[in-house]
């Protein structure tokens, strides 16, 4: 994993018409993140339906998803999602030896104390060879900024977070002052916050990965010191975002251009709007595949 990861995509789940997970359209997808310029593709998020795959299927797809991203040249990155300490340890074990760059762990959901989320995230941290990523979202145990810091220095490997509170800005910058170089944050929640998140100091972004090729570009953009530049697209992005209703929305534009074969989604899959809901994502959709013919 790089230094300063960049653009890591959450990769969907992708099913056939008939529910079987499609290995070929996951590999096209990767590649697809990795032609529009990211650093590295991420399986195992919310975004990916992981809750929805039974446990041989999550090694295949996660077996998968380490060769196609060696293929593309990226990093790939792997979710120990699992609430059991013990068996979260297994799983980002067997992800190391798949050959996974990174291990993202998804602490248990309001489930015991700062303390025992600390020690679950601290025994993956010694028992793997590769980086960890903590994913800090508003469903887990609240965990102080410091705490964390204090948990890199003791466990150098533990040296990625994703922030995903509402809103993310205080919290990423807490977490900059504590820790300086010593880890890398990314901002999730699909971007939304992306602008303010770099302007306070993280260096990554990890949204499903609908249109990484415009990620890249507001990255890219922030980077160079071009901030309006950087603005205009993601208020191009947040126009379109505010017409999605989660995964099946975003299954549906990934089919409409061509990245998955299909857009099914195993159920169940909630209220997804009526006519007049995929008639705003439609004209959504072209206008902000307008904007991304012009980057």
């Amino acid at each position: 994993m790089p230094a300063a990861p960049g653009n890591c995509p959450i990769v969907a789940t992708p099913f056939t018409a008939d529910g079987a997970v499609d290995h070929e359209s996951l590999r096209n997808e990767i590649h697809t993140i990795a032609d529009a310029g990211c650093e590295a593709a991420t399986m195992f998020g919310i975004a990916s339906e992981f809750f929805k795959l039974s446990d041989d299927e999550r090694l295949t797809v996660a077996e998968t998803v380490v060769d196609a991203c060696g293929a593309a040249g990226i990093a790939s990155v792997l979710s120990v999602t699992h609430g059991a300490t013990r068996v979260a340890v297994e799983h980002a074990e067997t992800y190391d030896a798949l050959g996974a760059d990174c291990v993202m762990v998804f602490p248990p959901r309001r489930r015991g104390t700062a303390e025992e989320v600390l020690d679950h995230v601290r025994r993956i941290g010694e028992a793997v060879s590769v980086p960890v990523m903590v994913q800090h979202t508003p469903r887990n145990v609240d965990v102080e900024p410091e705490r964390f810091a204090a948990l890199n220095r003791e466990v150098p490997n533990v040296r990625y977070f994703k922030v995903e509170l509402d809103p993310p800005g205080p919290y990423i910058s807490d977490l900059d002052d504590e820790t300086g170089d010593d880890v890398s944050i990314l901002v999730g929640n699909w971007g939304f916050d992306v602008i303010d998140a770099y302007d306070r100091g993280a260096v990554g972004v990890m949204p499903i990965a609908i249109y990484p090729e415009l990620y890249v570009a507001i990255d890219g953009a922030h980077r160079s010191g071009d901030r309006e530049r950087a603005v205009d697209l993601h208020a191009a992005l947040l126009a379109f975002l505010n017409e999605i209703r989660g995964v099946p929305h975003a299954k549906w534009v990934m089919r409409e251009r061509g990245v998955i074969d299909s857009a099914y989604c195993r159920p169940p899959v909630g209220d997804q709007g009526d006519e007049r809901t995929q008639a705003r994502l439609e004209a959504a959709h072209e206008r902000l595949r307008e904007t991304v013919e012009e980057i």
